[in-house]
């Protein structure tokens, strides 16, 4: 039996690789921000909510990764804890592991309920 030598999903590229388009330098990056507050206005007399609900989200997942590494500094406590003391907390190590678990699904939520509600905001006919 002879394996194929190329992907039969992936086809090569018969054109060769085309040149990207050149990155914006950080210069530019910063004075696209003077449009934010336009933006905003914007979006703001369309729908409020939609406003305040993708910035909340925003918030929300902004806090993730500093909640995974404070619920994870406390599991390695415990652990370390439990070592010492030859004493497992069973109880408190199954909160700690359903709220890291907890913690790995909210991204996740947030991503899909804010695409979820700028695909509703799109449908929606003015």
């Amino acid at each position: 039996m002879s394996l194929p030598l190329a992907h039969p999903i992936v086809r090569p590229n018969a054109g060769g690789r085309k040149p990207d388009a050149p990155h914006p330098t950080w210069g530019e990056r910063l004075r696209a921000l003077r449009h934010l507050r336009t933006l905003l206005r914007l979006v703001w007399t369309t729908e409020p909510r939609y406003v305040v609900g993708i910035l909340a989200l925003r918030v929300v997942r902004a806090g993730v990764p500093v909640a995974v590494l404070w619920v994870g500094k406390l599991i390695v406590d415990q652990v370390v804890a439990a070592i010492a003391e030859r004493h497992v907390p069973w109880a408190q190590l199954g909160i700690l592991l359903a709220i890291e678990f907890g913690i790995a699904v909210v991204p996740n939520s947030c991503r899909k309920a804010a695409l979820r509600s700028a695909a509703i905001s799109c449908s929606v006919a003015p």
